[in-house]
């Protein structure tokens, strides 16, 4: 390399360190992706055989997929066409691929992969692998760092000796479907376990220091819309239900279900997609300010939907009908500065130190204890004149605070009676 070569390399070394601030924020595409602080990683495991279908016989009456189904060689409850699942095709199901496939994906749009959440899909219960020690003894040193996983099962694989397996995994956070919390519903779609397995599977988890993320599927067979409504309000109020994280899921009709035959035979109507938005703006009114809705759809491609759900874009629909209700969602993400940012506010401007407050909630102190254990929910909140309008402080640079000293809580869970059997489900170091 030539002393001008050299000279030139330097400059744009220093241009680039100068103004990476600046220029990188201007050149991330989809910045939503990682506004959270995390860069979140989907791995879709090799189909296999449902254990649902092995035990009693059949799967759930609306579940597509599968390894004899319509859509061929593909999970079960998948259908080869969304976007993990033809990732994990073209990488051959092989993890370790489809990981640093994606990786590099996050890292050509511009953003950071130093932390990642690794969500392992389309697996029930628990398995084992001869080099997951050496993984994480490796993991240990990598400048990539993976500072959550989460695990996709059902209520029925989540006994304790599943979850003593997950947790030897690293586990963190456990998705699990519970689709409902009626228990005649729960048989009539051939769920395969009871609302009783749900309450004891919550328990088991939140004992253990998991985080739960529930999924609920609003139109199921036989169920009202004011059913629906009212179930989610026992989801959001009811402590054996209590979860940190939500994903609602409307009921689709998928060709080779038994859900599509009853669909053809006017078994079976789906909600009027507009009645279904304001269905979903008056459940979600219900959400706590400690739980994060991470979906409010599935993310299966509109063409292979029979009946449901005819939008990509339900939760911006949502929340614009809330809106028009008078009505506020106060999740996690609704409320995090950052996803103000992101939505075209002023990405630069300083919070004032004496605006950040620290607000405390008793999870359960509406409902008393559960499990022995008291639960404390903090968050540091932009304070506004008006308490529904405060914004959850996340990553903004504060005015008058030392950069070292930007070391905040966002919440800190299951604070155990004893100290010494004290645990967290959910700290955030920003």
């Amino acid at each position: 390399m030539s002393d001008d070569q050299k000279k030139i390399k330097g400059i744009a070394e220093i241009v680039r360190v100068i103004n990476s601030q600046k220029i990188i924020p201007l050149l991330k595409v989809k910045p939503i992706r990682t506004a959270s602080g995390i860069a979140a990683i989907a791995v879709m495991c090799k189909p296999h055989g449902c254990p649902h279908i092995e035990r009693d016989g059949h799967s759930c009456i609306y579940c597509p997929g599968g390894l004899d189904s319509d859509f061929e060689y593909s999970p079960q409850s998948y259908t080869r066409y969304e976007p993990t699942t033809i990732r994990a095709i073209r990488a051959r199901y092989d993890a370790f691929v489809q990981t640093r496939m994606r990786m590099q994906q996050f890292e050509r749009l511009g953003h950071s992969v130093e932390k990642i959440e690794f969500i392992v899909m389309g697996i029930s219960g628990s398995g084992n692998s001869t080099s997951l020690s050496e993984s994480v003894r490796l993991s240990e040193f990598s400048a990539k760092k993976c500072v959550g996983i989460t695990i996709e099962t059902r209520p029925d694989y989540c006994h304790e000796n599943h979850i003593a397996d997950m947790l030897s995994y690293g586990c963190t956070r456990l998705e699990i479907g519970i689709q409902t919390v009626y228990e005649d519903v729960v048989k009539y779609v051939n769920r395969g376990h009871t609302i009783a397995d749900v309450i004891d599977c919550f328990r088991i988890c939140k004992d253990a220091g998991y985080k739960i993320v529930a999924h609920l599927m609003p139109n199921l067979p036989s169920v009202s819309a004011d059913r629906d409504i009212e179930g989610f309000r026992i989801l959001a109020e009811n402590p054996d239900f209590r979860q940190y994280g939500l994903k609602t899921y409307p009921t689709l009709v998928m060709r080779g279900t038994v859900l599509y035959d009853q669909w053809k035979q006017h078994l079976y109507r789906s909600y009027n997609p507009l009645f279904l938005i304001d269905i979903l703006a008056k459940m979600i009114v219900y959400v706590t300010p400690w739980v994060r809705i991470y979906r409010i759809q599935r993310d299966i491609p509109m063409p292979l939907v029979t009946s449901g759900v005819e939008s990509g874009n339900l939760r911006e629909k949502v929340i614009n009908r809330m809106h028009d209700y008078g009505l506020k969602c106060r999740d996690i993400r609704t409320r995090e500065c950052l996803l103000e940012g992101v939505k075209g506010a002023d990405d630069a401007r300083l919070i004032q130190s004496q605006l950040i407050e620290l607000l405390g909630t008793d999870i359960l102190g509406e409902a008393g204890v559960e499990s022995g254990y008291e639960q404390l929910f903090e968050s540091y909140d932009v304070a506004r004149s008006d308490p529904d309008q405060n914004e959850l402080f996340e990553d903004y640079d504060m005015a008058g605070v030392e950069p070292g000293n930007k070391e905040l809580f966002e919440s800190y869970d299951m604070v155990g009676v004893d100290p010494d059997y004290s645990r967290s489900s959910s700290i955030f170091i920003i």
